[in-house]
């Protein structure tokens, strides 16, 4: 598959995992697992797209952080938002990889809006509770997504062995 169709893939498996996690949370891990086989199936680059899933534990530390701290509720840290901060790291190295070539004020405000966004849409949708309300909710986490996005994308870059990750893109 050649690397430009992979970025259509890429784009409808993390659309998928973001609704199915959102929509079905426990009951989809399966289908969350599968997209992550899939991904791995037909990604050209393997190799480079494992590298990535480290990073998802720092997304994955902030929203503990967040959750004990009363920002969001949980009983306990999901597992299907850990499986879909791997499936955001991987869109970041395809779909998403575009925006690492934006100036950082680009990246800064796709974080506040898409990336903060995305968690106030997923408490509408039913997927997480904010016992702080939508609008305090979004202006505590807006400056942590404004600054995790060019954060990850600058990591990303010095991986070992991923020093040329976006060159293609």
């Amino acid at each position: 598959m050649s690397q430009r169709w992979f970025l259509l893939v890429s784009a409808a498996v993390y659309t998928a995992a973001w609704w199915l996690a959102v929509l079905w949370q426990g009951e989809g891990l399966i289908w969350l697992c599968l997209l992550l086989l899939v991904h791995f199936a037909l990604s050209p680059t393997r190799l480079k797209d494992f590298r990535l899933l480290p990073l998802a534990l720092i997304g994955m530390t902030m929203d503990t952080l967040l959750m004990y701290a009363g920002v969001y509720e949980f009983s306990a840290m999901p597992v299907w938002l850990m499986l879909l901060w791997l499936h955001f790291l991987l869109a970041m190295g395809h779909c998403i990889a575009w925006l690492g070539k934006q100036p950082i004020w680009v990246q800064v405000f796709t974080g506040v809006f898409g990336g903060a966004g995305s968690y106030i849409a997923g408490a509408e949708l039913g997927a997480v509770a904010m016992p702080l309300g939508n609008l305090l909710t979004f202006l505590l986490i807006a400056p942590l997504w404004g600054t995790i996005i060019p954060g990850f994308f600058w990591l990303q870059q010095r991986l070992p062995g991923n020093g040329d990750y976006l060159s293609w893109r």
